[in-house]
Parts: C-alpha cells; structure tokens; sequence
C-alpha cells in the first residue's frame, strides 16, 4: 500500500476540508491556470454538437465541475467502506440474471472510475478489468489499490486474450472501456458518432464471437448530489450469431444516446478523433 493511498484513507474521514480543499486547488489551477485541454474540449464540442459559443462554454464549464466532483468521490472510496459508495450508487442487474458472465461494453461517461469499481457490489460473479499500467510505479500501485478495493481483478492489456480463453470454464464478466481512441487504423470499424466519422477497436467484439458470450452495455445515469444509477442493456445472448460490426455499431449508438442526453458528462478532453483525421 502506497503512502499516498495511506494518508487518504487516514486523513480523508476525518479532516475531510483538507481533501476538499486540494481538490478545488487543484482544480483552480487545471481549470483556470493551466486550462487543462481547453482546445481540445471546445472542438469536440463544436465539432460535435454544438456552433453557439456560449452553449461550448457552459458545457465546457460543467463538464470541469463534474471532473471535480468525481474525483472528491475517488477519495470517498479509498477512505470509507462499501456502505459510503453504495449510499452515491444503485445499479438494475436485471438483465444479467442468471448470466454465466459475458462482456460489459462501458465508456468514459460520467465518474466510470466510482462506478466500474463498485460493480462487484452488485453482480455475483468475478469481473476483471483492463488497464495500461502507468509509467510511474507508485501511482500504478496506487491505481490498483484502489480499483481494486471492492473486489474488481485487474489485468494490463497484453493479457486480455490470454485471459478471456478462461471464459468457457470459468463464469467472469470482462468489462472494456471501449470509446478508447485506436492507435493503429488498420481493421478498425468506422461509423458516424456525435456527426463525425469515427474509428472504433473490435478487438471486444472478436473475442465475443469467438467464444459466444454474451454482451451488455453499462448505462450510467446521473443523478442529484453525484448520484448514479447504472443498469445493464443486454446487446446480445450470442456474439456469435451478430453480423460482423452489429455489437460495436449498436454500442456506439448506446453511447450516443446517453451523451446526448448529459453532454457534459463525457470525457470531451480525451483526444478521440486526433487519428481519424
């Protein structure tokens, strides 16, 4: 357990205004000072959705708010048991019971870190995640610690296929970030999101076929106070039995759906057209 990991959770119950106040430091200086890829957020945006200035900049404020707030939540997590989490959280597992696992397509929507971390709160069976371990070895290990806490496997990437060959005997959801931004272009999927033409990886939707496991989508609603409530919509019983390109094409109209209906909710300052053009 890193130091930095330690001092949350010793510090943050107790003298909440010291977190509190780092955060709106930090906040202030990436909002303000450094502008944290303001460029960036307001040409998606424009390219996206919007051409009226004062609507980018409102979005574009919200959306900064937002980043604040969930990140108050990820020291919430470290700090306090599941009961705190569970108080900000409800999710509809109806549509995965009696699943034997599968994938859950997710998204960089709302605070997905709060809410992919307390999904084995909800769901019976193991679920494992993929992530890029940082280059720094204290944050990776704090990253880990914390993603972890509720009972979610972590995995890097280079182990997803060999991972996912454990599908047919073992019962696990494998859950997938999947608006990430392809590196290579070659073999991607192509389609139109939030009216641009977009790059999408289906490296999740091979696996799926091959091994015919079922797919869902994890909405994330927001609510009042940092609220969420998530649920599943069930994509497919069988991967194997979809056309090529049906599960990331109605995942990305999923996705689109739910952007459009909280704008400021998605990750605008993520790069993700930077190679399709």
């Amino acid at each position: 357990m890193t130091i930095i990991y330690k001092c949350i959770k010793i510090l943050h119950p107790y003298f909440p205004w010291i977190s509190h106040t780092l955060v709106w430091l930090f906040y202030i200086f990436a909002k303000y000072i450094m502008k944290y890829r303001k460029d960036v957020i307001n040409q998606n945006l424009i390219n996206s959705l919007y051409t009226d200035q004062s609507e980018v900049k409102k979005i574009r404020n919200k959306f900064y708010s937002h980043w604040r707030k969930h990140l108050i939540q990820i020291f919430d997590i470290i700090a306090f048991d599941q009961t705190r989490v569970l108080e900000h959280i409800e999710c509809d597992t109806s549509a995965v019971e009696n699943s034997k696992g599968g994938i859950i397509l997710a998204a960089h929507f709302g605070n997905w870190e709060q809410n992919i971390i307390a999904l084995p709160l909800f769901l019976h069976q193991k679920i494992v995640g993929f992530y890029k371990p940082l280059k720094n070895a204290v944050m990776n290990e704090t990253m880990i610690h914390v993603r972890s806490k509720f009972g979610l496997e972590l995995l890097p990437m280079e182990k997803v296929a060999r991972e996912v060959t454990s599908y047919p005997t073992e019962n696990k959801f494998y859950v997938f970030l999947a608006d990430q931004s392809p590196v290579n272009l070659n073999g991607v999927y192509w389609n139109q999101f939030l009216t641009q033409k977009t790059p999408w990886l289906i490296g999740s939707e091979k696996m799926a076929k091959k091994y015919k496991m079922p797919v869902y989508y994890l909405h994330q609603e927001p609510k009042a106070n940092g609220q969420y409530k998530m649920s599943l919509s069930k994509i497919t019983n069988d991967a194997s039995l979809e056309p090529d390109n049906y599960i990331i094409e109605t995942y990305s109209q999923l996705l689109e759906k739910d952007i459009l209906r909280n704008p400021s909710y998605w990750l605008w300052s993520h790069r993700r057209w930077k190679r399709a053009k």
